[in-house]
């Protein structure tokens, strides 16, 4: 089995070494994991526009994994970026990390909180919980203010300032779990859950697990949600994977 876990951004060595070394403490007997980023994109997502300016790449990768033989793809973010089309041009899985979380939270307890970065992305998650119909068991949403391009140098301060709002989620809006909402911030769900004495989900293992139940299931997304697309020219400079009609359209 070959997992792809993409970043959809420019290439950060730091997040992609945090990335491998939790792969790592979770790998699977026969099951080959593989990080990559994007050539082209932004480098970090914190908005709605990030998102956009990725997607074209993101989309661009997941075909090409499909091409090399992966069998399920992770998009590393918690903005779930360009998911859903990605869903229309492949067969194999791709995983949306927060809607994951949501979903494994939700068999959890009755109400999870979610801890992001940036206070500007909030709305994001508020927003794609009423998308994924599960805004009931968002107990809210709180930001640390640490950028994702400083996470890894500030890793004990914002590690403080996880178990002050994880804290806040739960004695205020009583979440009984926790979902990190960065995937910058892997590898950090063990401590936070030891300080704050509630499941602590983290995207990256959480994500890469299902993924691996997905493929050993035999099981994908359904073609009645995610239809294949028409075929037409589409001009798209610099993405040779998706330009023209080199995307398989088949059923």
């Amino acid at each position: 089995m070959r997992i792809l876990a993409l970043l959809p951004i420019l290439a950060d060595d730091a997040l992609e070494s945090e990335t491998r070394r939790e792969l790592a403490r979770i790998a699977t007997p026969n099951v080959e994991y593989t990080v990559r980023s994007l050539e082209a994109g932004p480098a970090s997502i914190e908005s709605e526009f990030d998102d956009r300016v990725a997607s074209p790449y993101v989309l661009d990768q997941v075909v090409r994994a499909e091409r090399e033989g992966f069998d399920a793809v992770f998009v590393s973010c918690m903005g779930d970026v360009a998911t859903n089309a990605a869903r229309e041009l492949v067969r194999i899985p791709v995983v949306a990390p927060y809607q994951t979380c949501m979903a494994v939270a939700s068999t959890l307890g009755d109400k999870f909180g979610v801890v992001t970065i940036m206070e500007s992305i909030v709305p994001v998650f508020l927003r794609k919980a009423r998308e994924y119909g599960l805004s009931e068991n968002l107990a809210g949403v709180s930001s640390i203010n640490v950028p994702v391009l400083e996470l890894n140098r500030k890793r004990t301060q914002v590690l403080e300032a996880l178990v002050r709002e994880s804290g806040r989620l739960i004695d205020e809006h009583h979440a009984d779990s926790i979902i990190l909402g960065c995937t910058g911030l892997v590898g950090m769900a063990s401590t936070l859950q030891e300080r704050v004495g509630v499941p602590v989900l983290d995207p990256t293992p959480v994500s890469v697990k299902f993924a691996e139940l997905l493929v050993a299931a035999r099981i994908s997304h359904s073609r009645k949600a995610f239809h294949r697309p028409p075929s037409k020219l589409r001009k798209l400079a610099d993405l040779p994977n998706l330009a023209g009609k080199s995307i398989a359209l088949q059923a």
